[in-house]
């Protein structure tokens, strides 16, 4: 998916895409869980260079599925990034910090997860959180989770603003300011 950021330093547009992979992270019993993690690419001539996190990692279990911290820090105007392109909405919990910095927290969309994630590595990931072991999500327990999500996502956006959007496809498709 392309979004379009501004450079805190030279103030100019650019266009780059949005990439998914997992922080390793450990749960309360030490077993290593995914924690979603985003990043930028920029158009490269051999394919793409990395550009900056979105996400940043701290090594811990968050519990929640669908939640990660945004690195400010990497890219000056992350939330409003993540927020107008409806990939995610401010969680109700408190910034995280490290040194100086904080972090907030955020609910990535569950349909931006499903354009960005293969379902395999979706389907482990949730696993984690209902399961709490190694177990792969069959299809239909994959589908009930993803609806689940899908839905408490939409009725949160309804409840607290945001944008809310099902098709990332098309950027300007399927996208409800609630």
């Amino acid at each position: 998916m392309k979004v379009t950021i501004k450079e805190s330093f030279s103030n100019e547009e650019k266009e780059l895409d949005i990439v998914a992979d997992f922080y390793v992270a450990h749960d309360f019993m030490g077993k290593e869980r995914g924690v979603i993690a985003l990043m930028l690419m920029e158009d490269a001539e051999e394919g793409k260079d990395f550009y900056c996190d979105v996400t940043k990692g701290f090594g811990e279990f968050i519990g929640q599925p669908c939640i990660t911290f945004l690195d400010g820090n990497a890219l000056y105007d992350v939330e409003k990034m993540v927020t107008e392109n409806g990939i995610g909405v401010r969680a109700p919990f408190a910034n995280k910090q490290s040194g100086f910095c904080e972090y907030p927290p955020y609910i990535i969309n569950p349909y931006f997860l499903e354009s960005v994630y293969e379902k395999k590595d979706l389907a482990e990931y949730l696993g984690y959180y209902d399961f709490g072991n190694e177990h792969v999500l069959t299809d239909k327990e994959y589908n009930e989770k993803m609806s689940s999500l899908k839905d408490a996502y939409e009725n949160y956006c309804k409840k607290n603003g945001g944008v809310f959007r099902k098709d990332f496809e098309d950027k300007n498709k399927d996208i409800e300011r609630c």
